[in-house]
């Protein structure tokens, strides 16, 4: 009988508690989304179909795209990156180029839902940069490190250091100093700063000559929550909670510096001056497995048809060699190989496969948009999860 009433009065209480939708208070809810490269985002738009193939996250897909096959346009979430040169409602291009996604994309859509008011996404990344020295908070102080003098002077001397925390601080106050002239819809509106958003990492394994990369990790988490504590101050926040998004590249199969730099991350979390203000967000789960599979795909298609080709294209070139030397010849025939491989109809068969999920370089998640998107949504459930009152 007991345990009957409680789960009645359990279902009573799911029945009484809709799910959170923000506080409703009128104001634009801001985020700031900070990092670099992959934060910019590098996620081709023809990709973001094979989001839809996903069985677990599949059904995020409607969630951007119509049933007509256009994006969907937010009118209820606003951004701005580049410094208010790229402005306008939440849709696919706001990535590195008008093509391409990033993170924002996703964590906007999930916010927008969570939210009764307007969100308003201020997006500050640049590609190439690391926490130790381009977005070095002021409350780090000066530059520790015995960096060499001349790479020193190349990355742009003292005055350099900590130039992409200011430039974010600007960008920031731009857009909020001047949100009714980029947003007509929001003019007139309060705003309030709830959440920021951190995706960086890559660069830090390969700082300047002179900078050990073991004490880069002992710091990361220190010059973090100073980052953050600088940016209370800076914008009068009680409270500026902030997720991490772990570097995910190669997921669960990645090796050395990578998983040094998870594990400054992850120590992120451990930090008592940022406790129940900040979360940790794994990304190596959203690593598409479809990558290592075409790529295993794409061996063994090679290995058949240059098997099944080598006669054919040795007889086509028989003659044309003559007089050449041998690395000259050698280049030639593979050259020529290659050239038959891919004009094959199962190496075209493989590489319409390939471009549906690829788009960009390994450091760039291949360009693969289900894992911008992926790692958006992670991002954004971690940041619901910390402005719930």
């Amino acid at each position: 009988m007991a345990r009957t009433w409680t789960a009645f009065m359990v279902a009573v209480l799911l029945l009484a508690c809709p799910a959170w939708a923000g506080d409703g208070n009128g104001k634009v809810k801001v985020f700031i989304l900070a990092g670099q490269s992959n934060m910019e985002g590098l996620g081709h738009t023809r990709t973001l179909a094979h989001l839809g193939e996903d069985p677990q996250y599949g059904a995020l897909l409607k969630k951007i795209r119509n049933d007509d096959g256009s994006w969907v346009v937010r009118d209820d979430v606003f951004i701005s990156f580049r410094g208010g040169k790229t402005t306008g409602p939440l849709s696919v291009g706001f990535g590195a180029d008008k093509e391409f996604v990033g993170p924002e994309l996703m964590f906007g859509v999930i916010m927008g839902d969570a939210y009764k008011d307007p969100v308003l996404l201020i997006k500050t990344a640049w590609g190439g940069k690391d926490m130790h020295f381009d977005f070095r908070p002021p409350g780090a102080g000066k530059l520790p490190y015995p960096i060499d003098p001349e790479a020193f002077a190349k990355r742009g001397g003292e005055k350099a250091v900590g130039d992409c925390y200011r430039k974010m601080v600007a960008e920031t106050r731009d857009c909020l100093d001047n949100m009714g002239k980029y947003f007509p819809q929001l003019k007139g509106k309060a705003y309030e700063i709830v959440g920021f958003v951190w995706f960086q990492g890559w660069n830090e394994m390969f700082a300047s000559k002179g900078i050990p990369f073991e004490q880069i990790m002992v710091d990361y988490p220190i010059l973090y929550a100073t980052m953050i504590q600088d940016l209370e101050k800076e914008f009068g926040l009680d409270r500026l909670p902030s997720v991490v998004g772990e570097i995910g590249i190669d997921g669960d199969a990645a090796k050395g510096k990578i998983l040094e730099v998870r594990k400054a991350q992850a120590a992120i979390a451990d930090r008592p001056e940022l406790k129940g203000k900040v979360r940790f967000v794994r990304t190596a789960q959203y690593w598409d497995p479809k990558l290592a599979e075409l790529q295993a795909k794409e061996r063994e298609i090679q290995k058949q048809q240059r098997e099944k080709l080598k006669e054919q294209v040795a007889a086509e070139l028989k003659g044309k060699l003559e007089g050449k030397l041998p690395k000259e010849q050698t280049d030639a025939q593979n050259k020529a190989l290659d050239q038959a491989v891919r004009a094959t109809p199962e190496y075209k068969a493989w590489q319409a496969e390939w471009d549906a999920i690829f788009s960009h370089w390994p450091c760039h998640y291949y360009g693969n948009g289900r894992n911008y998107c992926l790692i958006g949504y992670g991002l954004a459930e971690a940041m619901k999860d910390l402005c719930k009152p």
